[in-house]
């Protein structure tokens, strides 16, 4: 069974580091659940530039409910990190970061 990914933060970092990856040389473990981002207009040039169709949340908490993610992969700006991976490991998640 695939491993079930979200994406906290749309920056070079999320697509170059992680989900480039993984969509293609590890697609056969996970998949891209959701992403998160504060700003639409980036998370939706995000899903365009990255080639995703899968579900986008302004709300981080929303994202974790609805979707239910195995693992949180958060590259928010840095001073943020601290709040998404704690939301992920207190939903029960685990979380991933640079």
């Amino acid at each position: 069974m695939k491993k079930r990914y979200v994406i906290a933060g749309t920056g070079v970092r999320a697509r170059s580091m992680f989900v480039r990856p993984l969509l293609q040389e590890y697609a056969e473990y996970g998949e891209i659940a959701g992403i998160f981002d504060v700003n639409p207009l980036r998370m939706e040039f995000f899903k365009k530039e990255a080639g995703l169709d899968c579900p986008s949340f302004t709300d981080f908490n929303a994202m974790l409910e609805e979707v239910k993610p195995d693992t949180v992969i958060v590259t928010t700006i840095d001073s943020c990190h601290h709040k998404y991976i704690i939301g992920a490991l207190k939903a029960g998640c685990d979380a991933v970061s640079e």
